[in-house]
């Protein structure tokens, strides 16, 4: 009956090692993961974002880098203020309905 026992926790001494390294390769794997992981996120937030762009500012940032091409870093400056003011008009409208 001792003999038993003692086998049995031997078997439960094995059992709790091998968890206890399949839980570190896990963990490892989730962590080399977790880079990927992020950058999938960036780029479908990205994706987000640019899906709910409306089609006339598109049209509008198109036609003024076809016809003012030796500007290009002030045409940035101004789709960035342009695109700012959007979205505190957009904001502020959600806010007030």
């Amino acid at each position: 009956m001792m003999g038993r026992s003692i086998l049995l926790a031997q078997q439960r001494a094995m059992l709790v090692a091998e968890c206890a390294l399949q839980r570190s390769t896990l963990v490892a794997q989730i962590h080399s993961l977790s880079g990927v992981v992020s950058w999938i996120k960036s780029g479908h937030s990205l994706i987000d974002r640019l899906s709910h762009i409306p089609i006339w500012i598109s049209t509008l940032v198109i036609s003024f880098m076809v016809f003012m091409p030796g500007r290009p870093v002030a045409l940035v400056k101004k789709g960035l203020a342009l695109w700012q003011i959007w979205r505190s008009v957009t904001r502020r409208s959600a806010d007030i309905k």
